[in-house]
This record gives structure tokens, sequence and C-alpha cells, in this order.
């Protein structure tokens, strides 16, 4: 029992990485130290010889620096379905951004197959979340091995009420977009997603 309290107090950390070159996204030059994790929170960085950990990596002088956020990506279901992204996390991304290029697996409600350039995020099948709320519950229950964070496409969001995607927006259609958006966002999206890529004629509107 004594013995089991000696070593509760001389590991102090959970992670050790030690003898790495870290990069720590303040502008300043890379430099040699160890750093310490507890309870998922960097604890400590410096000199460290001589701390205990449950684990401890030797970084053999390599790269450490806080994790990349990819802004770009067309992960929406990807997350989901593949919640290990690899593709990512071996590039050091822990962040993705989803929903870009006005298009976003959410909130969507699709009676055929997705058209272009929805179809990028997947099948009609994939397209399952009418709520952002859903999809962030979906998100969340998949575990996925980065963060994410999303946007609402402009083209899903003229496809849950437009049977024609080239031609102009009525304003009743509009008006449910608009309601829509305002819905997702509050539900946590981070905003909405346009692209420039059909040559549909419209007047010009003020974003409400």
């Amino acid at each position: 029992m004594e013995s089991a309290k000696i070593r509760e107090k001389v590991m102090l950390f959970d992670i050790i990485i030690k003898n790495v070159e870290i990069v720590d996204g303040t502008n300043g030059p890379a430099y040699h130290a160890d750093l310490a994790i507890k309870q998922d929170r960097i604890a400590k960085i410096g000199n460290l010889a001589g701390s205990k950990a449950g684990l401890v990596i030797d970084g053999q002088g390599q790269v450490l620096s806080p994790g990349f956020i990819d802004v770009h990506t067309h992960d929406d279901t990807n997350v989901i379905r593949y919640p290990d992204c690899l593709p990512k996390i071996s590039q050091g991304v822990t962040t993705v951004i989803v929903g870009n290029c006005g298009i976003s697996a959410s909130p969507a409600t699709l009676q055929v197959a997705p058209p272009d350039p929805m179809n990028l995020l997947g099948k009609k099948e994939d397209f399952k979340y009418p709520t952002f709320a859903e999809y962030a519950k979906a998100v969340e229950a998949a575990q996925p091995a980065v963060n994410v964070a999303a946007l609402i496409g402009h083209t899903t969001l003229r496809n849950n009420v437009m049977d024609e995607l080239l031609r102009e927006a009525t304003e009743d259609e509009l008006q449910s977009m608009r309601s829509t958006l305002s819905q997702a966002m509050a539900e946590g999206a981070l905003g909405l997603s346009l692209v420039w890529l059909t040559p549909v004629r419209s007047k010009r509107r003020r974003v409400k």
C-alpha cells in the first residue's frame, strides 16, 4: 500500500515526449525540449530528465508541433465512414473543416441521387442528416481521430427546396434556405459556404 502511494507521487505525468524539436506556433524559432502531458493537456515543457510518466516516447530529435488544421476538405461523410482518418493524421492534421465549396452532408433531404457536385461527398444513402444536429450527433458517435468543424453548403440548401438548381430561387425558396441555415448555425455550424459554379442568373440581394 505504501509503495503504491510512493509510485503515485513519483509518476507525475501520463505521457512524456522527450528529445524533440518543438515548433509551438508562436512564430518563434524551434527549440529542443521535452514535453509532458497529463489528463490530455500539456502540463510542462522543458528539460524533464528524471521526471516519470506512464508512457515515455523518445522523439529522436524529430519535430513536435500543434496539429494542423485542414481548412479545405470534403470529408463530411468520411469522418463518419472512416473515423480512423489515417490520410489526415498521418500528415499531422488534427482538425478538418467540412462543408466547403457549397456542398455539405447536412442539412440534406434527398429524394434521388445527389446531383453534381454533391455526389463528391457520397451516395444518396450517405445524405441522411436532415438537420445539422443529427449530423453532429453522428460525428460524435463515430469518434473520428480528428476534430470536425462544419460549414453549410449553399448547393445543399438549394437542392433541399428547388427542383432545378440552375434557375433563380423564388422568394419563398430563399426564405426556406435562410431558415434552414439559421437553424444549422444555432445547432453549431460555422457558417455558409459558396462556390461560383453554376451559371445562375439572379438579382443582387443582400444576404440577411
